[in-house]
């Protein structure tokens, strides 16, 4: 099976999401590099025509890139229904261009702490950085998955 084509018919499809957090994981949206130590991401918010997709459980939670047992977005239930599928591009429309910068030189009013705590992996690159604060920023918040449900409140 090829990368990006996971619950796709033999036509394609085009991957929504009602979770910014998972649209905008580096798998799904690039970093780019603006000069060293200073990336940018992209992610379009899109409107979705109603029942045009079909839904899947977040693909990226069970791969090397997301721990499975970590809540993708804390303002989900659960990882079950982070991806639609939508066979047709009329309906899905653009409504806006959402921007993210990261780095150490970034302006923490707008992007946050986070964003500026991100550094070049030795060996793998930015996303990496990212991905490794994210997750460990969202399971100190207490937000893991324990028997496929959402579990709230720090780990001990």
């Amino acid at each position: 099976m090829a990368h990006g084509s996971a619950g796709a018919g033999p036509e394609g499809a085009i991957y929504t999401s009602p979770s910014l957090w998972l649209a905008s994981h580096p798998v799904y949206s690039t970093l780019l590099k603006l000069d060293d130590e200073r990336w940018v991401q992209f992610a379009f918010k899109v409107r979705v025509r109603p029942n045009s997709y079909k839904v899947q459980r977040s693909t990226l939670s069970s791969s090397e890139h997301w721990d499975a047992g970590i809540q993708m977005d804390p303002n989900m239930p659960h990882n079950e229904s982070l991806e639609w599928l939508n066979a047709s591009s009329t309906d899905v429309l653009v409504v806006g261009l959402m921007l993210r910068e990261l780095g150490p030189v970034v302006d923490t009013g707008v992007f946050g702490t986070l964003a500026s705590r991100v550094v070049a992996h030795p060996t793998k690159g930015p996303e990496y950085s990212w991905t490794a604060l994210l997750q460990a920023t969202i399971r100190s918040g207490g937000y893991i998955i324990d028997s496929g449900d959402l579990r709230l409140g720090f780990n001990s």
